[in-house]
């Protein structure tokens, strides 16, 4: 069991960073990154508390948080 979870959370982590990351790169503003990456991890959440879904999980969402931020921050830096 411990071996699935933190697979998911690093799926988590690396979803939200290319998100984040990808959406900034076409915009080519950070805070587009940022906001899609908190709707896609909080929309997979609420779509995991639905009936017969997994349930909302807070640190699936945290995980998702943290590579969003960690993506916005690597295109930020990158761009300076």
């Amino acid at each position: 069991m411990a071996r699935y979870w933190h697979a998911d959370k690093l799926i988590h982590f690396l979803v939200g960073f290319l998100i984040a990351e990808n959406i900034s790169l076409v915009t080519g503003l950070f805070t587009y990154g940022l906001i899609a990456g908190f709707m896609a991890g909080f929309g997979k959440e609420l779509w995991d508390s639905r009936d017969g879904g997994s349930g909302f999980d807070f640190f699936d969402l945290w995980a998702t948080v943290v590579g969003v931020i960690f993506g916005t921050l690597t295109f930020y830096f990158i761009l300076q």
